[in-house]
């Protein structure tokens, strides 16, 4: 029979055992999920904290690390943690995906979009071009990139120019440019982002690839022409500065000093120009020739295919993806679920003229997406076919394009 003593000894072992289990217990109620979520601007910050602060407020038990990653070294760290599962759960995307979805790298989406109900007739189509994959989602449309001329309406009011007006045509903008140039600035920066001749292209009727991205159209009449009409602003016409002047200055800088009175950008330079112009910032839609034209391009939340946490990057992909948390994101970027704009709207309602950064995005054109998963090598190509062009005043556009045209399309077929 147990004496009292030993009966003490063995209540008090099996308390103990007791609340050790009790303590293992809530330490495993209390443990959380910690998601690795990487993306590439620091400008975004602010609206990607929302973004965390918004999901981790309905999920308790998940908490969001995220990481900037300098684009320079964006796609190489992605390169080498993501194989080895030493990667992020979760990551931006953009049209750079495709070697990633080829690679097994990136997760199948397409499965939990349709079981959760996930409406993917929110984005607009040109977005989705750089997240779905034969017909298989690699990514939940983030944001989208809209482009516009941004103009300073004291120039205009000096020259005594009227605003432009949506609708107009490129006779009258090359008009308004040369109006706009005198000795002490130019009418337009024709410079060589691809933002003004990809969509003068879109709206000359133009296009830039086929669909299965393999037959490339930049030597086309259409695209000829275009590049034509802006190489002519500069060398013939006088409106512009010429590539070489953009080497000393850049195009942004020379626009905020009041150097050039119009400014082809995307909706990332809105906050910058209007702190540098203030009231005298107007924006409007490109001028148009056979029809408008719009380009856009946009980010994509992705997950990674041998994460250790699908289902919780997915539940944060999926918050990422609805109105209630692209709301948040409306400081960093156009929010790409249609039922955002307006939340983006007003939060940009300091400038009335914002809406034409938005307007065209449902007819837009996907910026090209080359196939076989060359668009960075292609689109080297291009960047150094049109500096070419732009560096020369006697450049023939029609030649340089086809060569463009040859050395792309040897890319392609490697």
């Amino acid at each position: 029979m147990m004496n009292f003593k030993k009966l003490l000894v063995a209540i008090s072992a099996a308390s103990l055992a007791a609340l050790g289990i009790g303590n293992m217990i809530s330490s495993a109620a209390e443990e959380k999920t910690v998601l690795n979520f990487y993306y590439w601007d620091e400008g975004q910050k602010e609206g990607m904290d929302a973004l965390i602060d918004g999901f981790e407020a309905t999920h308790e038990n998940i908490t969001v690390e995220s990481t900037i990653i300098p684009w320079s070294d964006y796609w190489v760290k992605l390169q080498t943690s993501l194989p080895s599962g030493t990667g992020p759960d979760i990551m931006w995307t953009n049209c750079w995906a495709s070697p990633y979805v080829e690679a097994g790298l990136l997760y199948d989406m397409t499965e939990k979009v349709e079981s959760d109900g996930v409406d993917m007739s929110k984005y607009p189509d040109a977005v989705l071009a750089t997240s779905v994959y034969d017909g298989h989602v690699y990514g939940i449309p983030k944001d989208y990139d809209g482009y516009a001329i941004y103009y300073n309406k004291a120039i205009f009011d000096e020259m005594g120019v009227a605003y432009p007006e949506d609708g107009w045509t490129w006779d009258d903008f090359r008009d308004t440019a040369i109006a706009l140039t005198n000795d002490d600035h130019y009418g337009f920066a024709a410079h060589t982002d691809n933002v003004s001749y990809r969509t003068l292209i879109i709206s000359n009727g133009g296009s830039f690839i086929s669909d299965d991205g393999l037959t490339v159209h930049y030597n086309e009449p259409a695209n000829v022409e275009t590049l034509q009409f802006l190489h002519d602003l500069i060398y013939v016409d006088g409106a512009s500065p010429t590539a070489a002047d953009f080497v000393e200055i850049g195009a942004s800088d020379m626009f905020m000093n009041g150097m050039v009175a119009m400014m082809p950008n995307g909706s990332w330079s809105l906050s910058t120009y209007a702190e540098a112009l203030g009231d005298d910032l107007g924006i409007i839609s490109f001028p148009q020739k056979v029809k408008k034209g719009s380009v856009t391009s946009g980010l994509s939340y992705s997950m990674a295919a041998n994460g250790s946490h699908i289902e919780e990057a997915w539940e944060f992909c999926k918050f990422a993806a609805s109105k209630e948390g692209q709301d948040l994101t409306v400081s960093a970027a156009i929010p790409a679920n249609e039922d955002s704009k307006e939340a983006w709207l007003e939060h940009n309602a300091a400038y009335p003229d914002a809406h034409y950064l938005v307007d065209d995005v449902a007819t837009a054109v996907s910026n090209p997406i080359y196939g076989n998963n060359k668009t960075n090598e292609c689109e080297s190509i291009e960047v150094d076919a049109i500096t070419k062009a732009w560096m020369d005043p006697d450049a023939d556009i029609q030649a340089i394009m086809d060569q463009c045209v040859a050395d792309m399309t040897a890319v392609l077929n490697e």
